[in-house]
């Protein structure tokens, strides 16, 4: 029996991130795996989604979210590196006990220090963003800090066996490193049919948060709310910009037409009620929602951003790509696709297609065959 240890900050936000890991946890699991999971800050919350429970969790208790929330420039610095001393313990004295066959990073803290713990195991790093959202730094003294951090993971990636990026755009990104390898996300669930689109709903899916873009799909929606009756806006997430969006929403008048719903627990569902997905992000790794809703046979409209949208788009075909930033260019497509519904049902069609090359059995196989790969020369 294969034995994987995923290492990753942790499992408890019901995010994008750890809904993928779970996912794949569970499947790796399901198909004779032993599965660990091996954290840095879970803090004894329970996994954000349903965990198999043949997967085993061990969490090294180092806390960086807590150590690093409060303090002086030189407070936080300092607490990091301890914590990354503990990290670096705690993490050798975990797997030392296991024996893992693969060992893989998430792109934490970790990234740099298993390169440093000694042990046969194949390691690979995978990322779940792109080189643009890893290269995001912060203003001011913590953008220096987070220059240094990103330099450091830059550097271990050439110790890893392999780095799994999600698209073939972002590879081309990463210079000098020759391990890399592109696999993408797959979608856990997939639906016997494509959506009616029939219902006057359109949707976008995240976190509310800055990187989703949402305040760009809301300016668009009042462009959109102008020129057509009766079409509603649904944004279904969590998160820290609920007040500023839902102000927004109210300052352009919308507050009859644009909806903040909140969290989902059956997002499964979600997408067949609706007749149009929007993508409005500024950057991405590869957007699990893109996927979830071609899935359900909506056509997409996404911006430009890098990256992932260019890789499940082709524009025309199974959805709409607008200019990054492009405002007017978002609301246009989105006013296209409700104007003419033939248009929007076989977009959707081809999106229910195409997406049949994510589904979890193929992805998964990728993963599989790269373990088998590496173990081969073990």
């Amino acid at each position: 029996m294969k034995k994987i240890v995923y290492c990753t900050y942790e499992i408890a936000i019901r995010g994008g991130e750890q809904r993928i890991l779970i996912n794949k946890a569970n499947y790796l699991a399901s198909h004779g795996y032993e599965v660990h999971f091996l954290t840095s800050d879970q803090q004894n919350r329970q996994p954000a989604f349903p965990l198999d429970k043949r997967v085993q969790m061990h969490d090294c208790e180092v806390n960086y979210t807590l150590e690093l929330k409060q303090g002086s420039y030189w407070a936080k610095t300092r607490n990091f590196f301890r914590c990354l001393r503990k990290h670096k313990k705690a993490m050798q004295s975990i797997l030392e006990e296991l024996h893992a066959d693969v060992v893989i990073s998430t792109f934490g803290h970790e990234v740099y220090l298993l390169p440093q713990i000694k042990a046969s195991s194949k390691r690979i790093v995978e990322l779940h963003r792109s080189m643009f959202g890893c290269k995001s730094f912060r203003r001011g003294p913590l953008g220096y800090f987070d220059k240094y951090v990103f330099t450091r993971m830059h550097a271990s990636l050439k110790h890893y066996d392999k780095f799994v990026l999600l698209t073939q755009e972002d590879a081309q990104n990463w210079k000098g490193l020759h391990n890399i390898k592109v696999i993408p996300n797959s979608c856990a669930f997939q639906h016997p049919a494509p959506a009616l689109l029939e219902n006057k709903k359109v949707i976008g899916v995240g976190r509310y948060s800055y990187e989703k873009g949402f305040d760009r799909l809301i300016k668009a929606w009042s462009i959109v709310s102008r020129k057509t009756k009766g079409w509603e806006l649904h944004l279904i997430g969590e998160g820290e910009l609920r007040n500023e969006l839902q102000k927004l929403i109210n300052e352009l008048r919308l507050h009859q037409t644009a909806f903040l719903d909140g969290f989902s627990s059956n997002i499964q569902n979600e997408y067949p009620d609706a007749s149009i997905f929007v993508l409005s992000s500024t950057n991405e790794g590869f957007p699990l929602s893109l996927l979830e809703a071609q899935a359900a046979g909506l056509p997409l409209i996404s911006f430009t951003c890098p990256c992932g949208p260019r890789d499940l788009i082709t524009d025309g075909e199974n959805g709409y790509l607008a200019r990054d930033g492009d405002i007017e260019g978002l609301a246009d497509r989105i006013i296209d696709l409700i104007e003419h519904p033939e248009k929007r049902k076989e977009m959707g069609r081809k999106a229910f297609e195409h997406a049949k090359n994510f589904t979890e059995k193929n992805v998964m196989k990728k993963w599989t065959d790269l373990f088998d790969e590496l173990l081969k020369t073990k």
